[in-house]
């Protein structure tokens, strides 16, 4: 067994960042790590709404509430997952279009719900960690909004691969994988202190 292998086999007890496929199972269950609770300090708490007045909707909605504190222990998590976005991969534009939310670098969806509000909240829970983790984390590298224009800024999300993808080990012992793997692994060293 290789040593990716062996951490992901011992992910309850990691002690460093392990590269996550990008899935229903993944994004979701970050999800639920990061949502504040009854039990959320109250000066740890980030509101944000999926839709904004600020951003030219017509009223704000589809608030949600997460942990500031939980959101910044999974910021390495949340880029390496949007990392594997189709838009990440296959435009220079800095930006992720709704329509292509669903949809992993190989143009293919990445989660795994049959019913389409499934689906759809699955792709929300993505964009929820993603617009507020890192406006909340002291990294703004995605805008904290979805604009009307269907798109929301990621210019500073870097390409990333899937573990179980063939080419993943080629992809990690690059000179770009290896820089891009070792940021991910100082974040995650700085972020959970």
């Amino acid at each position: 067994m290789g040593k990716l292998a062996d951490r992901i086999k011992t992910m309850g007890e990691e002690k460093e960042f392990i590269p996550l496929e990008l899935t229903s199972h993944n994004v979701n269950a970050t999800y639920r790590r990061c949502k504040a609770t009854e039990k959320t300090a109250s000066d740890d708490i980030a509101m944000n709404y999926l839709f904004s007045k600020n951003a030219g909707f017509e009223s704000d909605s589809g608030s949600f509430y997460m942990s500031i504190s939980a959101l910044r222990k999974e910021r390495s998590t949340i880029l390496y997952l949007l990392g594997q976005l189709y838009d990440i991969h296959h435009t220079d534009e800095g930006f992720i279009y709704l329509k292509n939310a669903s949809l992993n670098y190989h143009n293919l969806p990445w989660f795994q719900e049959t019913s389409v509000e499934e689906a759809q909240e699955t792709i929300y829970n993505l964009i929820s960690l993603g617009t507020t983790a890192l406006t909340n984390s002291g990294s703004p590298l995605i805008s904290n909004i979805i604009k009307p224009t269907a798109r929301c800024m990621a210019a500073d999300i870097m390409p990333t691969f899937s573990p179980k993808d063939p080419k993943f080990e080629e992809w990690s012992q690059s000179e770009k994988g290896k820089a891009l793997l070792s940021d991910f692994y100082k974040m995650y060293e700085e972020d959970k202190k």
